[in-house]
């Protein structure tokens, strides 16, 4: 067999009752930098009955990677998607792969898909997906495990009918949406060896991924992460600590990478970086809080070998912060940015335009507060910006707004990118793109059609 991939920690079976192809919507890399995805392949293959595959869209041949099975020859493909554009690149990879695209005319393999933006709205793929779950899976895996003995490759009905009783799955036949969410992270799964490319470079690098936390209680307004997962749960430090010696050892890493939508809310942070540093490892840490970042802690992250922090101001105009749930000032925001310039971190700051009530001075305040910032850190590449426009997000206070017409975003993209270029360097995520995510979700179950067509496109131009 020809190996698509060389890595180390893969799965492989002989004996089980069924395979289970994981799609995912991006390039290798990607997946192999998802603690998500890892999670759900390691948490699957602990089933003695199932054997999980990953197969990966952006790969030259939709085969798994573990058998080289082609994507069609699977009793069942569970796909994620982290947001909207994901579902044409899983439509394309399913084109490919020479399966039916809708489910009303396709009866095998089922198709179930997953992931923060179909926890929130799962209507746009409701005629693609023969189901949809809704939360985090291993609140429901055992029991999605127990519904693969009514599988029959030539009826799916009586599987997705048993699927769809269980908490968390969702049909369009199903009234209620119930998102599930797993209550205690310590008794939660969580993997030990990871998948290590031989060939290839995760986007954080070679690194041990640890799970510090899930679900946030801060409340920002237009934040889709926090709406999907929930209130804040922890893993305790003792838990952590075990993860952390375990993983290190396991992978043959000397870093780690955390995840945590905010990792300093509590002095579990300060704890585990000081793990860390007492180990001789390495870290990475996510975007921090503005208001939780202190001098001790960016000495912290300065120890653990971190060169960059991210950072996420949203706009530069307090105000109009308020009004989206972001409950800090200027000054805190330039207070980070002195804790990071005193021990010679680099900052990354994420703003977004198109906000609803947004004005051209709004604009002009990111330009000031950037500037200010370059005073700060001394030096305009020790900056980077990113600045994306306002997508309104389904389950997020801010849904009930419209987005700005293309236009519009593009005459403020420009803007920012001009006045921002002598100060930082400039990213910004392009406004066709994320008016695309929008018109997804606004069409709802008529989506179909859309995501099709382009994923039909997509095909044709890679032809």
């Amino acid at each position: 067999m020809k190996l698509l991939h060389r890595e180390r920690n893969i799965v492989l079976k002989r004996r089980y009752s069924f395979r289970i192809a994981l799609l995912f919507p991006s390039t290798y890399e990607a997946s192999i930098s998802s603690l998500g995805y890892q999670i759900l392949y390691y948490y699957l293959n602990n089933f003695e009955d199932v054997f999980a595959e990953r197969v990966v869209a952006r790969d030259k041949e939709l085969l798994s990677i573990e058998t080289g099975t082609p994507l069609k020859k699977f009793d069942v493909i569970l796909a994620t998607a982290h947001y909207e554009l994901d579902y044409i690149e899983l439509v394309r990879a399913i084109l490919r792969a020479g399966i039916e695209p809708l489910s009303e005319r396709r009866n095998s393999p089922p198709l179930i898909i997953g992931g923060p933006s179909i926890t929130a709205w799962p209507y746009p793929m409701s005629r693609i997906a023969d189901a949809a779950f809704l939360g985090e899976f291993e609140a429901s895996g055992r029991e999605f495990v127990n519904t693969l003995f009514s599988l029959d490759k030539y009826n799916k009905k009586p599987f997705i009918e048993e699927l769809t009783s269980v908490k968390g799955f969702w049909h369009p036949s199903k009234e209620k949406k119930e998102i599930v969410r797993v209550r205690d992270l310590d008794s939660s799964f969580h993997p030990i060896a990871q998948i290590q490319s031989e060939d290839a470079e995760p986007v954080w690098g070679r690194s041990y991924m640890a799970e510090i936390s899930r679900g946030c209680n801060w409340g920002c307004l237009f934040c889709l992460e926090s709406a999907v997962s929930g209130v804040r749960r922890e893993r305790s430090f003792s838990v952590l600590k075990n993860l952390i010696e375990k993983g290190v050892e396991a992978n043959d890493v000397d870093k780690v990478t955390f995840f945590s939508l905010s990792f300093f809310d509590t002095d579990l942070g300060e704890r585990i970086l000081n793990l860390l540093i007492e180990m001789g490892l390495k870290g990475s840490v996510p975007s921090i809080r503005i208001e939780t970042l202190s001098d001790e802690r960016a000495e912290l992250i300065k120890k653990i070998g971190q060169k960059t922090v991210a950072i996420a101001p949203e706009t530069g105009k307090d105000d109009l912060r308020w009004k989206i749930g972001k409950r800090i000032d200027s000054q805190q925001i330039f207070n980070a940015v002195s804790y990071l310039a005193k021990h010679d971190l680099s900052v990354k700051l994420y703003y977004m335009f198109g906000l609803p009530g947004e004005k051209k001075e709004d604009l002009d305040n990111i330009v000031e507060q950037v500037k200010e910032i370059k005073k700060i850190i001394g030096s305009r590449n020790k900056i980077k910006v990113s600045a994306n426009p306002f997508i309104p997000k389904p389950l997020t206070p801010l849904w009930k707004y419209e987005m700005l017409p293309l236009r519009e975003l593009k005459e403020r993209a420009n803007y920012l990118r001009s006045s921002l270029s002598q100060y930082a360097e400039v990213e910004i995520y392009e406004p066709r793109m994320a008016r695309k995510q929008y018109e997804i979700n606004i069409k709802g179950v008529d989506a179909d059609i859309m995501i099709i067509g382009e994923a039909m496109k997509n095909l044709e131009r890679d032809e």
